[in-house]
């Protein structure tokens, strides 16, 4: 079911975009399945071959939910995965259309949803909490939004939707890299595997570098381009 206060109130702030970190591997799985991006409960279920998990404990509590940051990527928690991954160093980030917010099932965090402190709250009044004047974060830190911050982004940078279930395929808008060569690349091994479509690829450093959290707190966006061609 569609809550129509958080859609109107994801539309009034003008948010564009829903981040999902995966491993590059995962692709296929997730471009050739309907079901798109799957929640790890999912996943071990019917599929545990293609479960790969980010994040084996799951301290939110909610593995039946599919973590996810609102306009930007977590960086930082990127960062923790992909230092304790040994083998495999290919990245992405999956930009997934917002609607995905409005499922009344959707939870919120105006922290990382696994801190200790984090709350998980449904409905507008959980998605409000996003964007307060200052929020805490893990080790007791807090963030204070500044009066050039986009109102499409939450005040402390990681942030979360947790979305219940799956995100299909259908949702899936681009898929973001960190450069040209891993767009070229990414791109010409997708099409080796039968029933993949045609997706828009973003070439988006700061995704990966975090990076654009200095800058969207000074009001400015950090650039961003689709990747057209070869290189």
């Amino acid at each position: 079911m569609i809550d129509v206060r958080v859609q109107q109130a994801c539309i009034a702030r003008g948010i564009t975009r829903v981040c999902h970190f995966t491993q590059a591997r995962n692709l296929p799985a997730i471009l050739t399945d309907p079901r798109g991006i799957r929640s790890a409960a999912d996943l071990a279920a019917d599929a545990p071959d293609v479960l790969n998990r980010n994040d084996p404990l799951r301290l939110d509590g909610k593995p039946a939910h599919i973590c996810c940051s609102i306009e930007y990527p977590n960086t930082w928690n990127f960062r923790q995965f992909r230092d304790r991954e040994r083998f495999f160093q290919d990245w992405v980030v999956l930009v997934v259309d917002p609607s995905v917010l409005w499922h009344t099932s959707t939870y919120f965090s105006s922290c990382n949803a696994a801190a200790a402190t984090a709350q998980h709250v449904q409905g507008v009044a959980g998605f409000e909490t996003l964007f307060a004047p200052a929020v805490r974060g893990s080790r007791g830190r807090t963030f204070e939004r500044t009066p050039e911050m986009p109102a499409c982004c939450p005040t402390n940078d990681q942030a979360e939707g947790l979305v219940e279930g799956n995100i299909a395929r259908s949702l899936i808008r681009a898929i973001a890299v960190a450069t040209d060569t891993q767009a070229e690349q990414e791109r010409a091994r997708l099409r080796l595997v039968p029933g993949v479509p045609e997706l828009t690829w973003i070439v988006a450093p700061s995704f990966f570098t975090g990076d654009w959290s200095r800058l969207i707190r000074k009001g400015l966006r950090p650039p961003e381009r689709v990747f057209t061609g070869s290189l």
